[in-house]
């Protein structure tokens, strides 16, 4: 039984295992995220300093990076032929790059330190092979057709209703594992 990981790097992404004897997802975990609050004395705006109050906290989300070590070793135990990432990069006008970039360079990491083949790959490149759309409904859509039997996963409740949350990070994460299969 051959197994391919795909992995979609971002705060809501996901490690996708599968099957492709089965054509089965063997498993998907939420990357796991953890929340840090940063502040700086000195940083007060004018404000602040007039009205002796403190900085303005900032929370920051980024891959946690203990977990994540613990996921990618589990991942390991199945004996994958390689990992599936999906490249980092910034577009004009969009935010998030760095603490995608952070979490990607994570797990990178994570997969040389315990000898995982990891293959990347361009968004546009793996989606357009794979027939993905860039609308994060319409992808999920596409997941759960590949997935028939596993397409709960996608949603946050099993009543399969559109107005529900989807979990794009998933169905990327799934969709990413078959491309590795029948396109690497």
């Amino acid at each position: 039984m051959p197994l391919f990981v795909g992995i979609d790097p971002g705060l809501k992404g996901a490690a996708a295992v599968y099957d492709s004897d089965t054509r089965r997802l063997v498993m998907v975990r939420p990357l796991p995220v953890a929340e840090r609050t940063l502040t700086t004395k000195n940083r007060r705006t004018e404000k602040q300093r007039e009205a002796n109050k403190p900085a303005t906290a900032k929370v920051r989300r980024r891959i946690d990076i203990p977990h994540l070590h613990q996921i990618i070793t589990g991942i390991n135990a199945l004996d994958p032929v390689m990992v599936v990432l999906e490249r980092v990069g910034r577009r004009p006008g969009e935010s998030g790059a760095d603490t995608a970039g952070f979490g990607a360079g994570a797990i990178i990491m994570a997969c040389y330190a315990i000898g995982l083949r990891i293959e990347e790959v361009d968004a546009n490149v793996w989606k357009k092979k794979m027939r993905v759309p860039a609308d994060k409904i319409e992808a999920v859509a596409r997941a759960e057709l590949m997935f028939p039997l596993d397409r709960m996963m996608f949603r946050t409740n099993s009543t399969g209703l559109r107005s529900q949350t989807v979990r794009d990070g998933y169905a990327e994460a799934a969709m990413l594992a078959v491309y590795g299969a029948e396109h690497i």
